[in-house]
């Protein structure tokens, strides 16, 4: 499910989103709390334990079925390119939600196709899961 409007948070508009995989449920503590997997462009593996309203608008609980695709709001920094060409973008999770992965990072390089800015006009919804 791909994120079809704008995420207002305290008077800012989020636009970026990384992709990550809601790997798997935690705790039933409303609204819920899952464990997310990022993969940065040089493979390793970054989780996130964050409240499910975060990274998906899906209805989801300990009987659903995992993996399924989320998204991680994000603030994006710089770009580059790799030596391969490919287009790298810096992310920073700290922004706007202050989520960082288990081991402390809120910095990531992935791939341009990881990073999904939203369409316009999804303005409406208040401060998610806080």
């Amino acid at each position: 499910m791909t994120p079809t409007k704008h995420l207002c948070i305290r008077q800012t508009i989020v636009r970026w989103f990384i992709k990550v995989r809601i790997a798997r449920w935690v705790e039933d503590y409303q609204p819920g709390i899952v464990e997310c997997e990022l993969i940065d462009r040089l493979g390793k593996r970054s989780s996130f334990t964050i409240k499910l309203p975060v990274v998906t608008t899906e209805q989801l609980s300990s009987a659903s079925e995992f993996p399924r695709e989320g998204y991680l709001p994000c603030v994006a920094i710089a770009s580059s390119s790799d030596d391969a060409g490919r287009d790298v973008i810096v992310v920073d999770t700290s922004l706007p939600l202050q989520e960082e992965a288990d081991g402390g990072n809120t910095r990531f390089e992935v791939f341009a196709d990881q990073v999904i800015e939203t369409p316009r006009g999804y303005d409406d919804l208040a401060e998610p899961g806080r």
